[in-house]
């Protein structure tokens, strides 16, 4: 059994699918990455010791032994975090507190200005929002030999207005929006403002499903659809991309 120093009181984590790395949500964001004792970690990047056994999980003796887990990346918030998920292909997460009426949607963000070696790991974030608060979310499931990119991450969430509203990662093609119609613009330093209303695309926004996935400098999602959990009716509603840049 290995335990973690966290920042601050810890109230939800996430692993990603391989299990290697884990989210810690509270009032400070922390990513920690598992390492093999005898491995050292430079600014996120593994490096082998001299002395590394040729077996990850076992030591030079060929005894089993527990990873270590080295926190990589941190973020402090405004509110504490209630809720954190990774998506199935691990390039996104998401975390919401306990009365927040938007979901955060977080992305690595890839400064050209540093080698691929010595580039600081860094997220910045999107988020949807909703008129009431948000209860609870959940990434849609993806097969794993699905390689990474090729199809969207689809976020379902469920609000205190008793609607589930899915949201749809835009293709890299479709990056064309009418910024004067976007509904939030959210830089990395500016928290979204409670109360927001919620933002939609017509139901035929499921028609981009298929294109270019790869997170890159910036992250669109849109409303794909709502349901009415009362009546299990679809909801058509108008409404603009989620977008950061």
């Amino acid at each position: 059994v290995t335990s973690l120093e966290a920042s601050c009181d810890v109230h939800c984590v996430s692993f990603d699918k391989p299990g290697e790395r884990l989210l810690t949500g509270g009032l400070v964001l922390q990513l920690w990455m598992a390492t093999t004792p005898g491995l050292t970690l430079n600014d996120g990047v593994v490096s082998p010791s001299p002395r590394e056994s040729p077996v990850p999980g076992l030591s030079g003796e060929g005894v089993e032994v527990c990873p270590q887990w080295a926190c990589t990346w941190k973020k402090q918030l405004a509110t504490a975090t209630a809720f954190i998920l990774f998506s199935p292909d691990g390039q996104l997460f998401a975390t919401c507190g306990q009365c927040d009426n938007a979901v955060k949607i977080w992305y690595e963000v890839k400064s050209s200005l540093y080698g691929i070696t010595e580039a600081p790991l860094d997220f910045s974030f999107t988020y949807v929002s909703h008129p009431r608060q948000v209860s609870s979310f959940a990434w849609r499931q993806t097969s794993s030999i699905i390689p990474c990119g090729v199809i969207a991450n689809v976020l379902l969430t469920r609000c205190h207005d008793n609607v589930c509203r899915v949201w749809a990662q835009t293709p890299c093609h479709q990056d064309h929006y009418d910024q004067s119609q976007t509904a939030h613009h959210a830089p990395t330093n500016t928290a979204p403002e409670s109360g927001s209303a919620a933002g939609a695309l017509p139901l035929s926004g499921t028609q981009h499903m298929s294109g270019c996935y790869k997170v890159g400098s910036s992250l669109h999602f849109h409303l794909a659809g709502s349901i009415d959990q009362g009546s299990n009716l679809p909801i058509h509603s108008s409404s603009s991309a989620s977008t950061t840049s």
